[in-house]
Parts: structure tokens; C-alpha cells; sequence
């Protein structure tokens, strides 16, 4: 099974909800969940949920940009 599992930190919540009901009226299967991703803690999270929703993660594409209002986050 597919399924896409849709974060964005800068957006409103709504704009990935409406992402995967479209996705969702198209057949596909896909999970919106809000993520902060300069917060390692929230990564985590984001994270320990796929793994509880689908038992893991087969592939993650991760393209995340940092401005220079942001601080780099290491982890």
C-alpha cells in the first residue's frame, strides 16, 4: 500500500488536509500530519506515529529548506 504521509510546518493545517483528500478522491491513500521539522522532537514524533499507524517506513523523501531566520537543527 502507498501511502503518502503529507507534512509542512509553514502552512495551515487545512491546506494539507485538503493535499490528501484530494489524494484520497483519486483512489491513493494518504495521512496529513503537521510537523515542525527544525524541532527534532516533533520529527520524532511524526516518525513514532508512521510507525505505530503502518508498522514502519519503506521510504521517506524529506525536502526541507531553512531560511536565515531559522537555526540549523542537529540531530
Amino acid at each position: 500500500m502507498d501511502t503518502p504521509v503529507l507534512e509542512r510546518r509553514s502552512c495551515v493545517e487545512q491546506d494539507i488536509d485538503e493535499v490528501a483528500a484530494d489524494i484520497q478522491a483519486a483512489g491513493g491513500h494518504a495521512v496529513a500530519m503537521p510537523c515542525d521539522v527544525t524541532d527534532v522532537m516533533a520529527v520524532d514524533v511524526l516518525f513514532r506515529q508512521v510507525a505505530e499507524i503502518y508498522g514502519g517506513l519503506d521510504i521517506a523523501i524529506l525536502n526541507a529548506g531553512i531560511d536565515a531566520e531559522h537555526t540549523r537543527v542537529e540531530g
